[in-house]
């Protein structure tokens, strides 16, 4: 069969037309297919630091706290123990003054009154000069008591009143020539200015650090063959031994140890665990 050169023209055409669209359709069938997944690689993880160092420090900063925390732990105990000294020493002194009661002290008087009625009958035995001296001398006493400016506390203070006190009655008594009553009451003055002064030079002996009780204390001994020991301090010489439920005087603690004296007047240190209220 033959063609004419129209009909070849148009027949490769068509050819050429149904090539290109079987290239169209297989270059969408080509894009339309699905594409692999891509996958981002997750990211790197940082390595944790070291903390050993860190933990290390902190550890000791612990142990130091601690370490400081049993040193305070000690030192409060060692303020309680004092303290209970304290409240012992101040009990003592507030049962002496309830001995010092109004009604002690009107006993007391009623027998100094008595004593210088008393005396006073036997005016014929004292002699005059003999009471002016002793009032002299109580005078003496009680001015000098004064320019030593020993009255800092209630009980010192108290204790000079009471030496005027005397020293004014020896004087009215010796005014109304009662030689007997005023020599009584001079000496019973010079009696408490000797007591005041005892009572202050035991202060005046105080060791550096040494607490004073407000009130001499009464104290038992509360272990067998306690030590008196010669200082506070267990390097200082054993001077004399004590026995359980002896009965001694303290005049002032230093740290854990307590100034005493026997009834013997031996005087010494005692540790203060083994001594207590009686």
């Amino acid at each position: 069969m033959s063609f004419s050169g129209r009909e070849t023209q148009k027949r490769v055409l068509q050819i050429a037309a149904f090539f290109g669209v079987c290239w169209m359709i297989a270059s969408c069938l080509h894009t339309s297919q699905p594409s692999e997944p891509v996958v981002t690689p997750a990211p790197c993880q940082p390595c944790p630091p070291d903390r050993s160092a860190e933990l290390e420090r902190h550890n000791t900063a612990l142990e130091a706290a601690l370490a400081s925390s049993k040193e305070t732990q000690s030192d409060l105990e060692q303020d309680i123990s004092n303290l209970k000294l304290q409240v012992l020493g101040f009990e003592a002194l507030i049962n002496d003054l309830r001995r010092r009661s109004d009604a002690q002290q009107k006993r007391l008087d009623a027998a100094i009154i008595e004593v210088v009625r008393a005396k006073s009958k036997l005016r014929s035995l004292e002699s005059k000069a003999e009471a002016a001296s002793a009032l002299a001398e109580a005078e003496i006493a009680v001015k000098a008591l004064r320019k030593r400016g020993v009255s800092d506390d209630d009980v010192t203070r108290e204790e000079i009143s009471k030496a005027d006190q005397l020293l004014s009655m020896s004087i009215n008594e010796f005014k109304a020539l009662n030689f007997g009553g005023a020599l009584y009451l001079a000496n019973q003055a010079k009696e408490q200015v000797r007591a005041v002064q005892a009572r202050v030079d035991k202060k005046t002996e105080a060791l550096e650090g040494e607490s004073l009780f407000a009130q001499p204390l009464e104290l038992k001994v509360i272990k067998d063959d306690c030590n008196l020991r010669e200082g506070p301090g267990l390097s200082y010489q054993v001077v004399g031994k004590l026995s359980k439920d002896e009965v001694v005087v303290g005049f002032s603690f230093k740290e854990s140890w307590v100034r005493v004296e026997t009834k013997a007047g031996q005087s010494g240190w005692v540790f203060q665990s083994l001594i207590g209220a009686p």
